[in-house]
């Protein structure tokens, strides 16, 4: 026999309902943060360089030659000269690129969240992911539920225990005010 295979992957019906499951990763605040925090650190550093490498060379070209626009002129004009003065000073814009970016960032940042989820274990609390540590950071307000614990905000019967099911369905059904819409529910999230 033969099949015709019309949709795979993500583009059948189990394949849709698995991508609508799966969540948004966000970058944490830290993360955030941290890479503006780059990108400030390399607009000074390029800046930083420019600017140094620009003072080396008017200070060789011009400061040392006494401001004479003719001496200036011959010396830029002289390669054998000019060329191991614009080396050195790319030399030196490059090293000061070099040290403007903190390589010890990213493991300082692994060490301070290891160091928060130990803290945070001590007291009881549990964290999965040190991404959870990061967002804590940035909170200002934390909502639980009557145990305590953080939720999704979605709640799912798993097992049910008593004699008579209909009369259970029915008791869930009159204890919440979902409504169904286009073949959507509508409704309090724990209850939908």
């Amino acid at each position: 026999g033969e099949i015709l295979v019309c949709r795979v992957g993500d583009r059948t019906l189990y394949g849709g309902v698995a991508s609508g499951l799966q969540e948004d990763v966000r970058p944490s605040p830290l993360k955030e943060r941290l890479s503006g925090l780059a990108r400030s650190v390399s607009f000074l550093g390029y800046v930083a360089a420019a600017v140094i490498a620009f003072a080396y060379l008017f200070n060789v070209f011009v400061i040392d030659n006494g401001m004479d626009w003719a001496l200036i002129r011959h010396r830029i004009t002289d390669l054998s000269f000019t060329l191991p003065h614009l080396i050195r000073a790319l030399s030196v814009a490059i090293s000061i690129l070099v040290v403007a970016v903190p390589e010890g960032l990213p493991m300082m940042i692994a060490v301070v969240l290891s160091a928060n989820i130990r803290r945070m274990i001590k007291d009881n609390v549990l964290v999965r992911k040190p991404v959870g540590i990061e967002s804590a950071g940035s909170m200002n307000i934390l909502f639980t539920d009557k145990t305590g614990t953080l939720t999704l905000n979605r709640m799912t019967v798993k097992k049910t225990y008593g004699d008579d099911e209909q009369k259970l369905i029915r008791c869930m059904a009159l204890c919440n005010d979902t409504m169904e819409s286009d073949g959507a529910l509508l409704g309090d999230p724990t209850e939908t």
